[in-house]
């Protein structure tokens, strides 16, 4: 994982030019997230503490599957922008109803201009047949339907203290006794997660040098090579 993530800081930062105003500035923030998970993966791992595994990694598929979609096919900006203008007038809206955690928003002079603007794009988006997609949609999208009824489900149910999660990471029943764990470092439980972190983070590579045409053949086949001993 180490070698995988040198790897991914050095692509990144070969990327010096891009259109701020196409689907390469998506694509790029996509790659620095991706970068940022595996990081934090790779800390945690180190430190022999899994409780962020499930959450970080639901947040790495997700980024994986917008950054496949956005490379295979450049309509998918527009999915990305609609959802972008939908985020922000749900925020805004929030700011109108006087969220208290929104004061600085709701005391904008310009917060009905701003929510017009929002409102203007999605009546266009949604007028030309645009419409939100579902996760699952997205997944499907990326020829990931699979991951996302088995691997997806199961870290989300993490992410979101699912009972089934709970009871299995924190509890072990006795016969007579329950024991309650806590920081337990599952070494063999997180291995998938961590084989699908790096088999996912080298297609993304792959896919942004491709794009950017800074694609490292011999480097890339070297960790594919490693990867494939690390599993056998």
């Amino acid at each position: 994982m180490a070698s995988l993530l040198e790897h991914a800081q050095t692509s990144i930062v070969l990327v010096d030019r891009f259109d701020r105003h196409n689907s390469d500035l998506n694509v790029v923030a996509l790659y620095a997230s991706l970068i940022e998970y595996l990081t934090a993966a790779y800390v945690l791992t180190q430190k022999r503490l899994d409780s962020g595994a499930n959450s970080i990694f639901r947040s790495f598929l997700e980024a994986y599957v917008d950054i496949k979609n956005q490379c295979e096919d450049e309509e998918y900006r527009e999915q990305v922008i609609y959802e972008y203008h939908l985020s922000w007038l749900k925020t805004l809206k929030a700011a109108e109803d006087k969220n208290p955690y929104l004061f600085d928003l709701a005391d904008a002079p310009d917060l009905a201009d701003r929510m017009q603007i929002h409102r203007t794009y999605i009546e266009k988006a949604e007028a030309a047949g645009l419409r939100k997609m579902q996760i699952r949609a997205k997944f499907e999208k990326a020829g990931m339907l699979n991951e996302y009824q088995s691997i997806y489900g199961s870290v989300s149910s993490g992410a979101h203290n699912g009972f089934r999660h709970l009871i299995s990471r924190h509890l072990t029943f006795g016969e007579d006794t329950t024991n309650i764990n806590i920081n337990q470092f599952d070494a063999d439980g997180l291995k998938p997660i961590l084989d699908g972190y790096c088999g996912l983070m080298l297609h993304a590579t792959k896919l942004l040098g491709e794009r950017f045409a800074i694609l490292d053949h011999m480097e890339l086949d070297r960790l594919a090579a490693e990867l494939k001993d690390a599993r056998s």
